[in-house]
């Protein structure tokens, strides 16, 4: 956790955000959240958590967040304002989730879905799933694609001979032939 004034500079950190982006209270004390801001914030996000904060009272969502090594680390991110005597904001409180581990096991768990765990050639899951997302693009150029347009035999034999290489090219170019 962190907390901040209006002006969202740090009053007090505690362990867990030492643990999670390297910055020690004494560090990050009178400094602005702003060093913790990663580069590779979307254009536009940062008001968008601004507009809803002013509006909502709070804000959660995963940003990238900088350590204080410089890496970036993904964050689950909440900031809640406090309310003042007036009910304005008067400071921002906010927690941290390390998102990191959980973005490994996505990874592994996409790789071990789409991918043959003995050769690491994609498998008949991925290729269904660029085919549908190839019909797709080329219904959107053509039109409803006619049942012909991709004859299984031919894409089935590419499949085995070819070991699921695309060789270079899209596999659209392979599979929506022209039945003929």
């Amino acid at each position: 956790l962190i907390v901040t004034d209006q002006q969202t500079r740090v009053q007090r950190a505690n362990q867990a955000f030492t643990t999670i982006l390297g910055h020690t209270e004494p560090q990050i004390k009178g400094q602005t959240t702003a060093m913790l801001r990663a580069l590779s914030l979307e254009p536009g996000r940062l008001g968008q958590v601004w507009q809803e904060l002013q509006q909502q009272g709070r804000w959660g969502g995963e940003l990238n967040c900088t350590h204080l090594d410089g890496h970036e680390v993904p964050c689950m991110v909440t900031i809640t304002a406090t309310r003042g005597e007036n009910g304005g904001a008067d400071g921002y409180v906010g927690s941290f989730v390390d998102m990191s581990q959980h973005h490994r096991d996505q990874g592994e768990i996409k790789r071990l879905a789409y991918f043959d765990v003995l050769t690491g050639l994609p498998n008949r899951r991925m290729f269904l799933e660029e085919l549908r997302s190839a019909l797709a693009r080329v219904s959107e150029v053509i039109g409803p694609t006619p049942p012909q347009i991709v004859p299984k035999k031919l894409c089935a034999l590419r499949l085995w001979q070819g070991g699921m290489r695309r060789r270079g090219r899209p596999i659209w170019q392979w599979c929506a032939l022209p039945a003929g």
